[in-house]
């Protein structure tokens, strides 16, 4: 008891650094780079709902729209512009500036109340650079829930293969603290999609309603498991139920590249983009979220082995009586 005690001591005192540690990263360290504007016309499809860095020339300032001729492959781009005070003060006719707009399906660039840059190194962002910055904990939340629900895949086949009280425990623990990663990966995800596109969530895309699938599949799974302890035959249709529910996993994961999204592929792509900095960030968030969980299961098997426990004394006294 007192080994286990000191590991969930020392599991949870690496969280909390890690955490902290990708926190202030993530804040004050690794800014998204948005891809140069030559790579994302070359690679167009690939690139669907990134960040783009317009290199341009105003070409007329009429109204609050003007146009960018880029400097590289001599395109257009239509902008419009939300705080025309601003455009006016610093930009004229003849300027080359850099815009951060967005590469939608459909349509190619669209620079849309974006955000005018003199400076080519200045941070990528939307209204606000830290926007952004909630893709440092979305990613590695969506991550952690697949390795939780993975778990939950591997428990409950062996829990059916060997029987034991053991695996059952380890499914349903880790399938709980799976749905709050993915709770954490859902509403993370619907407010980087209001800063990034300016509504919080689109039905019609498959990325957003795979992972919603997925989310309500395990809310399914511990709505089945509330009777476990009082019904011998609910863990075994649960551990199917898991076994089955594990498909969504691959699917959300798959489905932005396989089918049209505007979620962007910034990780596993062939042209992988992120910048050394952001992916080192990003792999810290990984490791947090990851001993978080771990943390989590640890505390959470401790207390459904003792609800067990409380069970079978209670039983013993009723039998007794």
């Amino acid at each position: 008891m007192e080994k286990r005690k000191l590991i969930d001591f020392v599991l949870a005192l690496l969280a909390v650094i890690f955490v902290i540690v990708t926190v202030l990263a993530a804040l004050y360290y690794a800014p998204l780079e948005p891809l140069d504007v030559s790579t994302v016309l070359y690679h167009q499809d690939d690139y669907t709902g990134d960040d783009i860095r317009v290199k341009g020339v105003v070409q007329d300032l009429s109204g609050t729209e003007f146009a960018l001729e880029d400097i590289t492959s001599a395109v257009f781009i239509d902008v419009s512009y939300a705080d025309s005070g601003d455009l006016d003060a610093g930009i004229v006719n003849g300027t080359t500036v850099y815009v951060l707009g967005r590469l939608e399906p459909d349509v190619g660039i669209a620079a849309r109340e974006v955000e005018i840059a003199d400076d080519p190194d200045e941070p990528a962002g939307w209204r606000s650079p830290y926007s952004a910055k909630i893709f440092y904990f979305h990613v590695p939340a969506a991550w952690t829930s697949f390795l939780a629900f993975g778990v939950v895949l591997v428990c409950s086949a062996a829990y059916l293969w060997k029987g034991g009280q053991k695996w059952d425990t380890w499914a349903l623990s880790s399938a709980e603290v799976g749905l709050v990663f993915c709770s954490v990966a859902v509403i993370s995800g619907a407010l980087w999609a209001k800063a990034e596109w300016g509504y919080y969530w689109d039905w019609n895309d498959t990325k957003l309603f795979s992972t919603f699938v997925l989310w309500l599949i395990f809310i399914a799974y511990v709505a089945i498991r509330a009777g476990a302890v009082r019904h011998e035959s609910i863990p075994r249709v649960a551990a199917i139920f898991g076994i089955l529910g594990f498909a969504a996993v691959p699917i959300s994961f798959l489905s932005s590249r396989i089918w049209t999204s505007l979620h962007p592929n910034v990780v596993a792509t062939s042209q992988g983009h992120l910048s050394a900095e952001a992916g080192a960030v990003l792999m810290l968030g990984v490791v947090a979220f990851t001993l978080v969980y771990a943390t989590l299961f640890s505390r959470r098997t401790a207390i459904e082995r003792s609800v067990i426990e409380i069970e079978g004394i209670k039983e013993q006294l009723e039998d007794a009586e």
